[in-house]
């Protein structure tokens, strides 16, 4: 595990240090396998990164008008509600 965003300011919040191996900004669940390549990263702190999560796993859920949006929503959607549930 990377340790570059260990300590650095969340971007988030201004105020927590951030997680060891920080936050994708746009979250490798929403985007097939084969579309996850470099995705970017920054720092955030654990508070900031549970919080965007939920937001990107409603997103996951009932969003999404890119491309791959149908087969993303068949293939990757189920699986997410099943871990929530």
């Amino acid at each position: 595990m990377s340790k570059k965003y260990k300590g650095k300011r969340c971007v988030y919040c201004q105020d927590n240090p951030s997680i060891n191996q920080g936050d994708h900004v746009f979250a490798r669940g929403l985007f097939l396998e084969i579309e996850r390549h470099n995705p970017i990263k920054v720092p955030a702190c654990d508070e900031c990164n549970n919080k965007k999560s939920s937001i990107e796993h409603y997103l996951a859920s009932f969003g999404g008008r890119h491309s791959g949006a149908e087969e993303t929503l068949n293939s990757l959607v189920p699986t997410r509600l099943k871990k929530k549930s």
